[in-house]
């Protein structure tokens, strides 16, 4: 999104005239907008009526096309002053807007030609009396339709407001808002109603609840008809608007669902009814090529997203949850059948595509192979294990030894890093589902060595506290790929290795909560502060994305991947549950027989 720019407009010339009539001071005539239609709208979710509703958040998106116009009425006529208009980056160049006693007669109050975007404030000269406002979008910068947040009014109303406007306006709901809507009211109830301090609870209670409500994530924004999950939703109102599931957050879902009937938070049976509906779509509805699956896809029709890639790593995830939920649900035939199907229909030597040793990144829809691959200590380490330890088309087990292991220091601290930016999520997935404790392939400890990435990583927001001192300390670190400042996607990284996305006073949860097993004490002291300091993060699945006190940020999202990460680690740090299921999977017990593990003595957090 572009930074929004304020811009004025003093409009000379011929003017309707208020004078001589009664008026109330001038004020937000949002609460006399009663109505508003759009020629045209990406969908009821974006409709004209989101533009008045008064929520910076929703938006009106028109489809994409030139002239388009969106009218508004008001429930009286008001002596119009001021108009501001906050655009998306999806806005018209060229565009008129009038006025209107009638809807017959249209007045002039501006125009532009050439708008790049941003917010554009339009004053008056003097007052214009209207009952109607119109603006006629007639060509548009992007590719994409014509988009605002909210066009406010300011003015003089000649009289009281009517009972009901647009401010707080929801479309009529479809089942599936309704289902929406009712999640978001009950788990919203619940999060207001949860202690707004940790002080009173153990710390096995505050990680109850931590993962209590990341949980409800893969239960209340999954599609039960089919098990799709969103790759991000809102944790502060409905994810009615939110369409595109993600593969990844599916494998999550499916993990989440075995420590959901594991924690009693559903029925084994309701968990085990939502595994089986949502395997029984991978295997004979979803869209696949050798068994990979697509990265994006259409929460409802499950149809790829358009442009979106086969990916080996987003696949790699969903496979960890299907060996889990086969594990923990082992003595039921149609899990374990639907399980077993979709991991034996997986060909990890087509995914080396020629090369003896590194899988590829993945393949575009056309099926051409993406120009990357697996090669260095990543999350990638989890398609090594899975592919080594498949039961057909493995991938050869020299390729564990084959791939990079470079090293880097930061703060004393030592581990294996990326030829880029580091982010910690690299370090933490593949701990979430291997139990690496206590194993060395003589070359490295890899939980060590995610120990090391994390005290690293500390080490750094505590070095960076001197430029960020409302943000970063000993109790207040964390970094991580996430929303940040203006809801734009950033991989915040830490060295060695210039982060990807400059540090900017952002602190990312998951970051810290997912590095649990790595560094209890460290973490839960600084997911404590940050519940009881920043308790405006919290809502209806818990901890927000990401909070940045220096810019009196909170992000309104959360991210399915990083609430799995959340929910995944502690429930290992509580009870090295997920460890245990995905670690006595026939496919994983391969893979750590032919990877060659030695024992590695265990070391205390530093």
């Amino acid at each position: 999104m572009r930074p929004r720019l304020l811009i004025s407009f003093v409009l000379t010339g011929s003017l309707f005239a208020c004078a001589g009539r009664a008026r109330l001071p001038e004020q937000s005539l949002k609460p006399w907008i009663v109505e508003a239609v759009a020629t045209s709208s990406e969908s009821r979710h974006y409709s004209g009526e989101f533009a008045f509703d008064g929520d910076r958040e929703t938006r009106w998106s028109s489809q994409f096309a030139d002239n388009q116009v969106l009218t508004a009425r008001f429930g009286a006529m008001c002596g119009i002053r001021q108009i501001v208009i906050a655009w998306e980056a999806a806005c018209a160049s060229d565009y008129v807007v009038e006025l209107s006693e009638d809807q017959k007669t249209w007045k002039q109050a501006a125009s532009r030609t050439g708008w790049t975007g941003g917010t554009d404030t339009i004053v008056l000269a003097e007052p214009m009396r209207a009952g109607y406002m119109r603006l006629r979008c007639l060509k548009r910068t992007t590719a994409w339709g014509n988009s605002i947040f909210e066009i406010d009014l300011f003015g003089s109303p000649e009289a009281e407001p009517p009972g009901k406007s647009l401010l707080g306006f929801e479309a009529a709901p479809s089942p599936w808002d309704k289902r929406c809507r009712e999640a978001r009211d009950m788990l919203m109830k619940a999060a207001a109603s949860d202690p707004k301090k940790s002080a009173g609870m153990s710390d096995d209670q505050f990680l109850e609840l931590v993962s209590r409500r990341a949980f409800d994530y893969f239960w209340w924004e999954a599609n039960p008809e089919n098990g799709l999950v969103l790759d991000q939703a809102e944790n502060f109102r409905s994810s009615e608007s939110r369409k595109i599931a993600s593969t990844a957050a599916v494998g999550f879902g499916l993990t989440a669902y075995a420590i959901g009937a594991e924690r009693g938070w559903v029925t084994r049976n309701e968990a085990a009814e939502r595994v089986r509906k949502t395997l029984s779509f991978y295997l004979h509805s979803a869209a696949h090529n050798h068994g990979f699956y697509y990265h994006f896809l259409d929460m409802f029709t499950g149809n790829p997203e358009e442009g979106t890639e086969l990916s080996s790593i987003d696949s790699a995830l969903f496979f960890c949850g299907v060996i889990t939920v086969a594990r923990e649900f082992s003595d039921d035939t149609d899990i374990v059948r639907l399980a077993g199907s979709i991991l034996d229909r997986v060909d990890w030597k087509w995914m080396l595509n020629g090369h003896p040793h590194f899988p590829a990144h993945g393949a575009d829809p056309s099926g051409k192979f993406l120009n990357a691959r697996w090669g260095s200590t990543t999350e990638g380490m989890l398609c090594y294990i899975l592919g080594i330890g498949a039961g057909n088309n493995p991938m050869p087990p020299e390729s564990w030894r084959a791939f990079d292991r470079h090293t880097g220091t930061y703060g004393g601290h030592e581990f294996f890093v990326e030829y880029g930016a580091q982010s910690i999520f690299r370090f933490q997935y593949p701990c979430l589902w291997y139990d690496f404790r206590g194993r060395h392939d003589g070359i490295a400890d890899y939980f060590q060595n995610g120990v090391e990435a994390t005290l690293a990583m500390r080490q750094y927001c505590i070095d960076k506290a001197k430029d960020f001192p409302k943000s970063y300390g000993p109790d207040m670190w964390g970094l991580g790929a996430s929303n940040g400042p203006g809801d734009k996607y950033l991989i915040y990284g830490f060295p060695p290795g210039e982060p990807e996305a400059p540090v900017d006073g952002t602190v990312v949860v998951y970051a810290i909560g997912g590095s649990t097993p790595f560094t209890p004490e460290y973490s839960i002291a600084a997911m404590r502060r940050i519940y009881d300091r920043h308790h405006e993060s919290w809502g209806k699945h818990g901890f927000t994305d990401a909070v940045n006190p220096t810019l009196d940020f909170v992000t309104r999202r959360t991210v399915g991947l990083d609430q799995g990460t959340l929910l995944l680690a502690i429930e290992n740090h509580r009870s090295g549950y997920v460890w245990k299921q995905f670690m006595s999977h026939p496919m994983i017990e391969r893979a750590t027989k032919r990877i060659g593990w030695k024992s590695s003595p265990p070391r205390d957090d530093p």
